[in-house]
């Protein structure tokens, strides 16, 4: 499969900032009264390494938030990242709350929850061959 390099850029690009959602995500996961903030930042890695996924295997998908969605859009040949991705489709309830104060409210059984979801996306991302960058720490 060819990647051109606009793609291979856009690829990047998204892991890089999954990444930094992964790092707020483990920044506020052990605190309660971030709980929604957290799940929403699992949600927003996850749903960036779904696109960088398909963007990598030149499949086109509509701007949208919904994780069941894009995780329908994979090719059978990435099964393993099909089942993460399904199994975090529930993150999707969270992909607006934290910014807007409306849908679904998170509670510390919910972080722990997209926590694991997140380990389990990142796992099956790198058996692609797709790793998330190192965060510099300051």
């Amino acid at each position: 499969m060819t990647v051109l390099p606009e793609d291979r850029n856009d690829v990047e690009r998204l892991l890089r900032k999954a990444a930094e959602d992964v790092a707020v995500l483990r920044l506020t996961a052990a605190e309660p009264a971030l709980a929604s903030i957290a799940c929403f930042h699992a949600q927003q890695a996850v749903e960036k390494m779904a696109k960088a996924a398909l963007t990598l295997h030149g499949c086109t998908y509509l701007r949208n938030h919904d994780l069941g969605y894009l995780a329908s859009l994979l090719p059978e040949a990435h099964g393993p990242l099909r089942a993460a991705l399904g199994a975090a489709a529930w993150l999707t309830l969270h992909a607006t709350s934290a910014r807007y104060g409306e849908g679904a409210d998170a509670r510390a059984a919910d972080v722990g929850a997209a926590v694991k979801a997140v380990a389990v996306v990142e796992a099956a991302l790198a058996a692609m061959g797709l790793g998330l960058p190192e965060i510099p720490r300051g």
